[in-house]
């Protein structure tokens, strides 16, 4: 898996030409490592959209998958890191013979004031899951679970080594 720092890149960088750089064959397998900081937020969904780009989702899917991106990125800042804490997300897409399967893991440093470990995610997510939005009282991590719900296909959340809290989707596309 290629490893990239995100401060290394600019708006100047040409993200097709990156991401065409990275590819070998039919996969792609990339991870970034980004200050915790929600300008960093317009240089992973630009490099997913050249990501969606070179494998030809359509728009709508394009726009979706975005969607997911800015909700995991977004999560791990506002809840499981400090500002100025390194986060990391590693993007992998894979084109096999009738589908593309696309798996996105965010990793936080779990020193954020409201972060949660995985099993308060798994408790939380059942919770909300079992009450389809309806009872629940806050507005709090709603979006993840509404997003993850109607997007992806699958959603787990995993303690990494560091005490940070990683959360993984997968999403298979058929061609």
């Amino acid at each position: 898996m290629y490893h990239l720092h995100l401060d290394t890149l600019d708006s100047h960088t040409d993200y097709e030409a990156l991401v065409n750089q990275y590819r070998e064959g039919n996969m792609l397998q990339v991870c970034f490592d980004y200050v915790s900081d929600f300008r960093q937020a317009k240089i992973l969904r630009d490099i997913f959209e050249a990501i969606c780009k070179q494998y030809h989702f359509w728009d709508i899917l394009t726009a979706r998958m975005t969607l997911v991106i800015d909700e995991l990125n977004n999560n791990a800042i506002e809840y499981g890191s400090r500002t100025w804490d390194t986060n990391t997300m590693s993007v992998v897409v894979e084109k096999r013979d009738k589908n593309i399967e696309v798996c996105i893991e965010v990793s936080d440093s779990w020193k954020g004031s409201q972060h949660k470990n995985a099993s308060e995610m798994n408790e939380l997510k059942q919770t909300i899951l079992k009450e389809w939005f309806t009872h629940h009282h806050s507005i709090r991590w709603r979006g993840l679970f509404m997003i993850i719900q109607n997007i992806v296909d699958d959603l787990y959340f995993k303690d990494t080594d560091a005490w940070g809290l990683i959360v993984w989707v997968k999403r298979s596309i058929e061609l």
